[in-house]
Parts: structure tokens; C-alpha cells; sequence
């Protein structure tokens, strides 16, 4: 099955999405005594009470958010519908390495407003498989993808832990 990246989505893959609730929020730190103010801006994608994962955005994101959810004040904190999915890329047996799963979060509110991220290391793919096992993200299923053969795959290291027994003099 080919799946399109978020940039080269077409209109029937947006159908086939499932809603969700993007929690919006601004956040703004310092400023208090004249010193430099900072904000932060980012989405919540809300599967249900339990399952969900916050994205940053920018502020121009945040701003056509605000004019997306229709609002007439300024909130910092606001809910706008839009669709996701999970797209679950299955990597065969290749190498002496065993068959596994890569995960892609894409998120899909407008046509200027689109986030795509790669999921795989993140613990909501844990959370995210344990309510598809539960039964509790039934509207949600991950839409299965077999790379095609000439589709390189990445192949992410994990990080090794410091002794910190060999560190000491």
C-alpha cells in the first residue's frame, strides 16, 4: 500500500483519517522585570483521555490555528478539530536483524497546517499499541506499509550508557 507523506496527502486519505482534538496552547516565560519574554507554542493531539502527544509548532502555526478555531479573543490555551493517523511502516528480516516496525505520526488540520513525526524511539508508540490492544483506539488503526525495495531504511543506534565504574580514577 503507498502512503503519501504529509506534504503530497490527497483528499481521500484525509477522509480516511480519524478526528481528533488539537489542544493548542502558548506558553510565555520571563518578562517580568524587563527581561527578554519567550514563548512557546504547541499541539496536543488528543486520541483520547489517556493517549496523546504534544508537538511544537511555530508561532505563525499558533496564529493560523487562532483564525482556523473561528475565536474573537486571543486565548492562550484553545481546542480545534482535526484528523491523524499513525502510519506503520513494517520493515522485513534484512541482514541478521529482525523484522520490525517503524511508526509516523501525521496530523492534519488545513491545507497550510500539517505536522508530520517520526514516532518509532517514543514511548507513545507503547501507550498508542497498548490502547489499539485494549480496544480503547479502535477509530484509530495504524495504516500498515511495506517499504518498497529500493526505500533505504534508517537505522537509529541506541544510545550506549556510560560506565560510570570505567569514568573514576
Amino acid at each position: 500500500m503507498k502512503v503519501n507523506g504529509i506534504k503530497f496527502i490527497t483528499p481521500e486519505e484525509i477522509a480516511a483519517m480519524s478526528p481528533v482534538d488539537l489542544e493548542v496552547t502558548k506558553t510565555s516565560f520571563g518578562g517580568k522585570t524587563g527581561d527578554v519574554k519567550r514563548e512557546m507554542y504547541n499541539i496536543e493531539v488528543k486520541f483520547d483521555r489517556l493517549t496523546s502527544r504534544k508537538l511544537p509548532i511555530s508561532n505563525d502555526d499558533f496564529a493560523l490555528l487562532h483564525f482556523y478555531s473561528e475565536r474573537k479573543y486571543l486565548a492562550d490555551q484553545f481546542t480545534v478539530q482535526a484528523k491523524a493517523r499513525i502510519v506503520e511502516t513494517q520493515w522485513p528480516e534484512k541482514d541478521g536483524r529482525p523484522a520490525h516496525s517503524s511508526y509516523l505520526l501525521q496530523v492534519y488540520a488545513t491545507d497550510e497546517l500539517k505536522w508530520e513525526e517520526d514516532i518509532t524511539n517514543k514511548q507513545f508508540v507503547n501507550v498508542y499499541l497498548k490502547g489499539i490492544k485494549n480496544g480503547d483506539l479502535k477509530d484509530y488503526p495504524p495504516v500498515v506499509r511495506i517499504p518498497g525495495s529500493q526505500e533505504k531504511e534508517v537505522i537509529q543506534e541506541e544510545p550506549k550508557e556510560d560506565n560510570p565504574s570505567e569514568n573514576q580514577d
